[in-house]
C-alpha cells in the first residue's frame, strides 16, 4: 500500500514527468534531514455536495519520502511524515479552489524544475493560453518571473496561434484594462504619412485641371504643364502625382 491509495492525484499533475529513482533518493535524504519545506498542493471542490480533494503539486516530494521509508499512515487514514526530531507529523499542505488546476501546477514547477529557456518559456506560453484575460504583471505574479519574460512569451504565442488575443485583461485586483494598441514602426508612420500628402496632392491637382483647364489657351497650358514638371522634379515625394499628370489630358 502507498500514499497515493490514500490520496488520489489531479490528472493535472501529469503535465510533468515523475522523477528518477536517483533524483528521488537525492531529495529523500534532503526531505530527512531538513523535514518537508514546501508544503504539497490540495486542489478541493469542497464548495459542492460532495467533497473531493486531488494532489496537484507534490508528488515528487511524496514519492521521495515513501522511497526513503519516512511516511506512515495514522488510525485515521492521514499520511504522516517523519520528522528529522524523529517524530511522526501531519503533511504540511496547502489548498487551491482556483478554477484551473492547470494553471497552477504550471505556475508552481516554472521555477522549481531544471528547464531550458525555450522550455521554460514554453511552458509560459501554456500558462498564458490557459489564461489569456490576465495581465502580463498579474501572470508573472502568480509565476515568479520576470513581467518581460512574460511580454515575450504572450507574443510568441500570439504569433504561433497559441495564445486567443484579447482586447482586455484583468489585472490583479479584478479590473479590465484596455489594452492600447502597440505604435507602428516609424518607417510605417512615415510611409503612410507621404501616401496621405501623395494622395492629397492628386485630389487637389485633379480639381484644378478639371475646373481651369478648359478654359485655358494653348499657351497656358503650357506654362502649366512647365509649371507641374518644375514641381514635380523639386519633390520626390510627388512622383505619384507626376504619373497621374501625365496621364490627364490638357486639352480643352
Amino acid at each position: 500500500m502507498t500514499w497515493r491509495d490514500h490520496l488520489p492525484i489531479h490528472k493535472a499533475a501529469d503535465l510533468f514527468p515523475a522523477m528518477s529513482r536517483e533524483e528521488l533518493r537525492e531529495l529523500g535524504d534532503d526531505i530527512a534531514k531538513y523535514g518537508l519545506r514546501t508544503p504539497v498542493i490540495l486542489w478541493s471542490n469542497s464548495d459542492d455536495d460532495e467533497p473531493y480533494e486531488a494532489l496537484l503539486d507534490g508528488r515528487s516530494r511524496l514519492d521521495a519520502a515513501e522511497q526513503a521509508g519516512l511516511l506512515s499512515v495514522d488510525d485515521h487514514g492521514e499520511l504522516r511524515l517523519r520528522h528529522p526530531s524523529g517524530d511522526y507529523v501531519p503533511i504540511l499542505k496547502s489548498y487551491s479552489r482556483d478554477d484551473d488546476p492547470y494553471a497552477i501546477v504550471l505556475a508552481c514547477n516554472l521555477l522549481r524544475r531544471h528547464l531550458k529557456p525555450e522550455e521554460r518559456q514554453g511552458l509560459l506560453i501554456k500558462l498564458i493560453a490557459r489564461r489569456p484575460e490576465w495581465s502580463n504583471r498579474q501572470i508573472a505574479k502568480e509565476a515568479g518571473v520576470n513581467r518581460k519574460a512574460v511580454d515575450r512569451a504572450r507574443a510568441k504565442g500570439e504569433d504561433v496561434g497559441q495564445v486567443a488575443h484579447v482586447s482586455k485583461r484583468v489585472d490583479s485586483t479584478g479590473r479590465k484594462q484596455s489594452l492600447r494598441a502597440k505604435p507602428k514602426p516609424k518607417s510605417v508612420q512615415l510611409a503612410e504619412a507621404v501616401v496621405t500628402r501623395s494622395a492629397r496632392a492628386l485630389a487637389d491637382f485633379k480639381f484644378a485641371a478639371d475646373t481651369y483647364l478648359p478654359r485655358m489657351d494653348a499657351n497656358d497650358l503650357e506654362a502649366a504643364r512647365q509649371h507641374f514638371n518644375d514641381v514635380c522634379g523639386k519633390h520626390e515625394r510627388a512622383d505619384g502625382a507626376r504619373a497621374t499628370g501625365q496621364q490627364l489630358s490638357f486639352q480643352s
